[in-house]
């Protein structure tokens, strides 16, 4: 789990991908200080410096990815037809591997690595769908149960008819959870859980349809509203 997050915060965070260049950074100026090409005691210190900061630049990608929070103004109507606005500081109180933030206080949701900090209420989802490569394996929304498996527990997996409907070929090339919302301006959403040609026995693809089970978990909740 905890290796599953570093990747998730060097894959989907500036910081992350420049946390690894300051770590071979580092690797390259000790190598340098021990081959004799300068200094040992310059290599080190020049060493030790690319270290701090890759494990700074680590921490703020993580930070960025995991502890998500934005300003918003919440609108509220009245019976009279007039609204009114009012401050609300967005505070992940879950998180879904960096894929989904919930803030289940104010039912609000955001897709950090879709929309950044665009918030969404839980009313603005409309339905959601696993997909691999172009076959729909299940779905679920609004006013429907989640097809072809089904949840248990707070964020429970989703078990059932899933296994039985993906197709019986040794390999997958892509893997996607696609999200449609209420919002014109970007009505779709798309997670990328793999991106390229993997055996479906294999540990990233067993990976990947695990955190594709916690993500409709999360979704067929907020559905629930």
């Amino acid at each position: 789990m905890y290796k599953s997050k570093i990747f998730n915060v060097i894959q989907s965070t500036a910081q992350g991908k420049l946390a690894v260049f300051s770590l071979l950074l580092a690797d390259i100026f000790i190598i340098l200080g021990i081959t004799g090409a300068m200094s040992e005691g310059v290599g080190v210190i020049f060493c030790l410096a690319f270290l701090v900061i890759s494990i700074i630049l680590y921490r703020d990608g993580k930070n960025k990815l995991y502890n998500q929070s934005a300003d918003l103004m919440i609108r509220t109507y009245n019976n009279d037809g007039t609204y009114s606005d009012t401050p609300y500081r967005f505070t992940a109180t879950r998180n879904f591997s960096g894929n989904i933030a919930v803030d289940d206080n104010a039912k609000l949701w955001m897709a950090p690595r879709c929309t950044g900090n665009k918030v969404y209420q839980y009313s603005d989802l409309l339905n959601f769908a696993l997909v691999e490569d172009g076959n729909t394996i299940t779905s679920g929304g609004v006013g429907s149960a989640l097809a072809g498996g089904f949840v248990f527990g707070p964020v429970g997996a989703i078990v059932g008819g899933i296994t039985g409907k993906r197709k019986s070929v040794p390999t997958c090339h892509k893997m996607q959870v696609i999200i449609n919302v209420n919002d014109l301006q970007k009505p779709t959403l798309y997670i990328d859980l793999l991106k390229k040609e993997v055996q479906k026995t294999s540990k990233e693809y067993n990976a990947a349809f695990r955190t594709a089970q916690e993500l409709l978990s999360a979704l067929e909740i907020i559905s629930r509203g």
